[in-house]
């Protein structure tokens, strides 16, 4: 699969567990300190496990 341009500035990418036990790409971020502000605001208003994760393949 090949990736975009737009894709491979976005490199940090947060994620959500749903319901049913999968993860869901909820965004994209170019740099780690922005995937990490919006992931603590998910974590706050909501109880699914969120995680940051770094995508290598960009």
């Amino acid at each position: 699969m090949t990736t975009s341009y737009k894709q491979k500035l976005s490199p940090w990418q947060v994620y959500q567990l749903n319901y049913y036990g999968k993860w869901i790409l909820l965004n994209s971020y170019r740099s780690r300190t922005d995937a990490d502000n919006y992931a603590k605001l998910l974590r706050q208003a909501s109880i699914n496990p969120v995680k940051v994760v770094f995508d290598h393949e960009c």
